[in-house]
């Protein structure tokens, strides 16, 4: 199993520093019959948004982007090694799928629920009695009069947020957006969320630092945004 030493982990944290402005970097583990570590520098929302872009555009290339541009550890000649000599060439696609994973990218779909004490984010009424958190949930309900709320929760990535419903127009705008961001192959990841973030009324954390922890959050967020606007309503048609 080829592992970095002290020396070299504290090595890759001072370049991650150097090159994308921290030292957030996520160690996988690649078991035998390749047994080796690799230490990626993690995304921020606006770099992971480049790269999924990419990724529709051509997932091999996307992913010998991301290697080659944020593998800090091991070096290159070595995965190469892995690749060739060892006979293992999926290291890089186990290196990208678990970095997927710990980045938010994980395969199934986030639902908006309207808001109540049984749909209330796991976060929110951490530790609270029923009474406690039926108060918590209608205090927050409270502070938005006339305005419906909704839960989006998924334990995968960890996404917890309330919102409120968007307006038909806004509504309406998020989703000519997120049409054109599909034709353009552009911002895909960031198109609904743009116009989301907005609508939080809730959030673990603040919201910007909260998707650049786990960027693959802000691809769950289109579908329960355009469920709020009826797009998961039930419809029938027959002839008269």
């Amino acid at each position: 199993m080829l592992a970095p030493t002290t020396d070299e982990i504290t090595a890759a944290k001072a370049e991650c520093r150097k090159r994308f402005g921290h030292d957030r970097i996520v160690r996988i583990i690649v078991a035998e019959p390749v047994g080796t570590h690799a230490l990626v520098a993690a995304f921020n929302l606006a770099e992971a948004t480049v790269y999924h872009d990419a990724r529709f555009a051509s997932p091999p290339s996307a992913r010998s982007a991301l290697i080659a541009e944020r593998c800090l550890w091991p070096s290159m000649e070595a995965l190469e090694e892995i690749r060739t000599v060892r006979r293992m060439a999926a290291v890089d696609v186990q290196i990208e799928g678990k970095f997927r994973e710990l980045m938010g990218f994980i395969a199934g779909a986030a639902h908006a629920r309207p808001l109540s004490v049984a749909t209330a984010p796991p976060s929110f009424v951490a530790g609270l009695q029923p009474k406690e958190a039926s108060a918590k949930v209608a205090e927050l309900q409270k502070a938005y009069p006339g305005e419906m709320l909704w839960s989006v929760y998924r334990r995968e990535n960890a996404l917890e947020l309330m919102m409120r419903q968007p307006t038909s127009d806004v509504w309406t705008a998020a989703t000519v957006a997120a049409q054109a961001a599909q034709e353009s192959n552009s911002h895909r990841l960031t198109c609904v969320l743009d116009f989301a973030r907005d609508h939080v009324v809730w959030s673990p954390r603040p919201i910007d630092a909260y998707f650049d922890e786990a960027p693959g959050r802000a691809d769950d967020i289109a579908l329960p945004f355009f469920e709020m606007g009826g797009a998961g309503a039930t419809a029938s048609a027959s002839f008269l």
